[in-house]
């Protein structure tokens, strides 16, 4: 199904890190993504994104912060 959605810019950036990583379109991470988080019946706490963060490497927890805080991923500085 195609439909158009207004994602915050900071779930789309790690979303498409993910995809990149992955060999997979965009589209299917978000999909899987939102599976997941409706399927946990989990409501967003701070103790469950420490856990999302201890399942993402380093790297992506640190860009994920940076876009967060308004600073551009590194491939993306500068343009």
């Amino acid at each position: 199904m195609q439909i158009t959605l207004n994602i915050d810019d900071d779930v789309f950036a790690t979303a498409k890190r993910v995809a990149e990583r992955q060999s997979r379109p965009v589209a299917s991470v978000i999909s899987e993504m939102a599976r997941r988080g409706m399927a946990s019946g989990d409501v967003v706490t701070l103790e469950r994104i420490r856990q999302i963060q201890d399942e993402m490497d380093e790297e992506e927890v640190r860009e994920a912060n940076d876009f967060s805080a308004g600073r551009q991923p590194p491939d993306r500085a500068g343009r």
